[in-house]
């Protein structure tokens, strides 16, 4: 009797897009590896510029779908119970960042089980930026695939999460840092500080926002950098400002030169 082969094991091009190891490839991956997964799995690890080249992806992108792969393997691994080796395998790659289970809400009341800091992140995400000192703001709002927040948010956001020792999708430099006080304004090192400042800084900031409109309507051909000197604030803040000025007069934003 003729020994039966597996499709993956041959070498041909598969089309069957209904098969759950099928997936589109470029000209490269489907000559390499037919469009199968799994013949690309077994061949072992690879980086991730070699799986975007062979998906026609960014390396960006590989890292989302890495990290939304970790955290339904995690999610199923936790409905059905861990077993050793899966434990071992979800915490060798997300250490304690998964939650255990995950989520922090009753699926039956709706109600906080606890209190999460990765909750702020999510609605504050882009408030934090403003926290951030001028030197830092364009290196801070690089994405990061959060896996507890299960979003995309800003490497501000990562420096103030207690996990981002354990997370693998946070860069090692920023991973390691020990006192993260010195990339923010008024000596913030926590989330808890954060938003006790976010608190208080609204009239702050309200005051800001009205002198920047105080300039404008004073200059209104100066541009963004100069109108940002003159009223002491960052000019990422004063082209936000600027744009919700410029909308509410029914203009095309703040996109003048800086």
């Amino acid at each position: 009797m003729e020994e039966y082969v597996k499709c993956y094991k041959l070498n041909f091009v598969c089309n069957d897009r209904n098969c759950r190891y099928w997936e589109e490839m470029t000209p490269k991956g489907r000559e390499k590896y037919g469009n199968c997964v799994i013949r690309m799995a077994l061949e072992g690890p690879h980086t991730l510029g070699e799986i975007a080249e062979v998906l026609g992806v960014t390396k960006e992108r590989v890292r989302q779908l890495e990290a939304q792969a970790l955290r339904k393997l995690a999610f199923q691994a936790v409905k059905r119970g861990l077993s050793e080796d899966m434990r071992s395998f979800v915490e060798e790659y997300l250490g304690g960042v998964v939650r255990w289970p995950p989520g922090t809400h009753s699926t039956l009341s709706g109600k906080k089980h606890e209190e999460d800091e990765m909750a702020y992140i999510k609605v504050g995400d882009d408030l934090f930026i403003e926290f951030v000192r001028d030197a830092y703001k364009e290196e801070l709002s690089k994405k990061i695939a959060c896996a507890r927040a299960s979003c995309m948010v800003n490497l501000a956001s990562c420096l103030l999460c207690r996990f981002r020792h354990e997370c693998v999708f946070v860069p090692e430099r920023w991973r390691n840092v020990e006192d993260v006080s010195e990339y923010f304004v008024e000596n913030i090192s926590s989330i808890d500080t954060l938003i006790e400042a976010c608190r208080s800084g609204r009239s702050s900031r309200a005051s800001k926002a009205q002198r920047i409109q105080e300039i404008y309507r004073a200059h209104p051909d100066w541009p963004i950098k100069k109108i940002a000197k003159e009223a002491k604030v960052s000019f990422v803040y004063a082209r936000k400002v600027l744009k919700e000025i410029k909308k509410k007069e029914g203009g095309d934003g703040a996109d003048r030169d800086a």
